[in-house]
């Protein structure tokens, strides 16, 4: 066991950059694909500080920083869903650190599922709602089942987050 130093990480940590802003700041979730280490959480509602998906770029990483770049973001905030032109859609911001529901975070699970990793989000702004991510681990992340507005709410506009994603061959539950 060891400390990830997960504070000084980009989107992930308050000390990271780009930082994050929120209140409660911890990690949400974490995947492993490829023998790399997945991390993700949320922040606070503005762009850029409302965490995301950090990544190891070795099968062992140090600590961040570590002694080399064992540590890269990973985070799809280039992908018009992820932010919805970086003006209404933000990660879900943790409000405690005690008593949690999976509702109540950014990112409750990943999993992979067919050499593909599956990460939900749960994201709040006027276009909120919950998100699938899949990926591959070589192209950029993609929204999987959106409804056309950057959501994955499966046709039902009550369904505001994501909880548990279940992969089960030759199925895959969210």
């Amino acid at each position: 066991v060891f400390n990830l130093n997960a504070d000084d990480m980009p989107r992930i940590g308050k000390n990271g950059t780009p930082l994050n802003k929120g209140n409660d700041v911890g990690i949400d979730s974490f995947g492993v694909l490829n023998d790399r280490l997945y991390v993700a959480n949320g922040g606070a509602a503005a762009a850029d500080q409302d965490g995301g998906i950090i990544r190891s770029t070795t099968n062992d990483p140090a600590p961040f920083p570590g002694t080399g770049p064992d540590w890269v973001d990973n985070t799809p905030a280039t992908v018009a869903e992820w932010d919805n032109s970086g003006s209404n859609r933000f990660s879900k911001e943790l409000q405690g650190t005690n008593k949690l529901i999976p509702a109540d975070k950014a990112f409750p699970a990943m999993a992979v599922f067919n050499g593909k990793l599956f990460t939900i989000r749960n994201t709040t702004g006027v276009s909120g709602g919950p998100q699938l991510w899949k990926y591959d681990g070589t192209n950029p992340w993609e929204l999987v089942a959106s409804n056309g507005a950057g959501i994955t709410n499966m046709g039902d506009a009550d369904n505001a987050s994501i909880t548990l994603i279940q992969p089960k061959i030759p199925d895959f539950y969210s």
